[in-house]
């Protein structure tokens, strides 16, 4: 991690420069690795979204697996408050065992956030 990965987190997401050095260590390698993809391929969006759910390739499967896991998690009854969580937590099961494909949801993506 260098400090251009620390000053790019810090301007796309807002939070303090030792905030972003905190959270950027503390992040696994393979999703700092994509966290700092998303930053630097980044819109005006204000979250940060996992590249591949914008690549060609991969980007069919991500939509097919999210769809799926909405569907399964309004089949078991989830709804409201948490549902977020176990969508993307059935999604990225999906994505793994079906696909071999790892996946970052919003909440890995952005760790500062909070979803419900």
């Amino acid at each position: 991690m260098t400090a251009n990965d620390i000053w790019d987190y810090h301007a796309a997401t807002g939070c303090p420069l030792g905030r972003a050095q905190e959270l950027l260590s503390a992040m696994p390698p393979d999703i700092r690795e994509r966290v700092l993809l998303a930053v630097r391929q980044r819109s005006s969006v204000k979250l940060l979204v996992d590249p591949i759910e914008t690549d060609l390739v991969l980007a069919g499967k991500v939509r097919e697996a999210a769809d799926e896991a909405s569907r399964a998690a309004d089949l078991a009854g989830h709804q409201g408050r948490g549902r977020c969580h176990v969508v993307w937590a059935m999604q990225k099961k999906i994505l793994a065992e079906r696909h071999g494909i790892a996946w970052f949801s919003p909440r890995e993506m952005n760790p500062e956030v909070t979803f419900d």
